[in-house]
């Protein structure tokens, strides 16, 4: 009879131990599975250090692709309120002179209008378009060309709240822009790819800084 008392109390012990560890283990999987976890080392370093991520280039057919990533010091909500303020991005987006929100499609996604002016080789281009919009509230929405200067331009852009570092120092959250562009024929080959490159960090980091201007 001892030694059965004995025996349970050892199982006993080793399903105690066993559902600790287990979750333990989940714990520890939900914890290092966030956002800037599921990033390599190299871009959690750089988007430490304050600075806009982006990585991609332009593939055999033509189509450039971009993924760019930066960290801001705000609540969903309020970076939500400034990405979606369709009809103000021309004031604080840098080389964009219009930007009008229009009345929506067939299908009831938003539709906006855009004009964008720079130097392109040291010529003056300005180029309009029309996207689609569809919007997951203060998550993500997903833009597509309906019709304008793009062959093809799709992509959106995601919210994700990552954890305050050091604690308590306020919400935070990791923007991800993502898009994929095809010029017509009559844009030489690399131009879209290195307006893009250049472009593409200049707009993260100034709707990050009016994201702050709002805060404060």
């Amino acid at each position: 009879m001892k030694k059965f008392i004995s025996v349970l109390g050892i199982s006993s012990s080793l399903l105690a131990l066993s559902s600790l560890l287990f979750l333990q283990g989940a714990s520890a999987q939900k914890l290092f599975d966030g956002p800037l976890d599921r990033l390599s080392a190299e871009e959690r370093v750089t988007l430490g250090k304050g600075t806009v991520s982006i990585d991609g280039g332009e593939d055999k057919r033509g189509v450039v692709k971009y993924t760019a990533r930066v960290l801001v010091n705000a609540s969903q909500q309020e970076a939500w309120a400034v990405l979606t303020d369709y009809n103000n991005l021309k004031k604080f987006i840098p080389n964009l002179v219009e930007s009008t929100l229009l009345t929506p499609d067939a299908q009831g996604h938003k539709r906006l209008r855009q004009t964008f002016q720079r130097q392109v080789l040291f010529v003056p281009v300005r180029f309009s378009f029309t996207v689609a919009v569809t919007e997951q509230a203060e998550e993500k929405f997903q833009f597509e060309r309906t019709e304008g200067f793009f062959e093809q331009f799709t992509g959106g852009w995601t919210l994700q709240p990552v954890e305050a570092i050091p604690p308590g120092s306020g919400p935070k959250i990791l923007l991800t822009y993502q898009v994929a562009a095809k010029a017509d024929n009559n844009i030489p080959k690399g131009i879209l790819r290195e307006t893009f490159k250049e472009d593409i960090p200049n707009t993260l980091e100034s709707i990050r800084q009016e994201i702050s201007r709002r805060r404060s």
